[in-house]
């Protein structure tokens, strides 16, 4: 489950974020009958959060030292300290 977003066999630079990967078959929703029904919010939320960092005034620069959540399944960061730079 730890690796299935990031299996060399069904993506093309596993450990790239491609946000326009196609197909993109990953399992951050879900499948099936344990589909998330937020999907759908949760796909136009990250677009509109990518689409504000790119027309913000300011590059976003790295303000820390990002902490990886320590979890046997999901690769996530439990802290991501980022700072609006000029």
């Amino acid at each position: 489950m730890a690796a299935a977003n990031r299996d060399p066999d069904q993506f093309p630079r596993p450990h790239e974020l491609v946000l326009d990967r196609s197909p993109n078959q990953h399992l951050g929703f879900g499948w099936g009958p344990h589909a998330c029904l937020g999907t759908m919010f949760g796909q136009l939320a990250v677009k509109q959060l990518v689409i504000g960092l790119l027309n913000a005034p300011a590059p976003l620069k790295l303000a820390g030292t990002p902490v990886r959540r320590r979890t046997a399944t999901v690769r996530s960061l439990d802290v991501l300290p980022v700072t609006f730079r000029q």
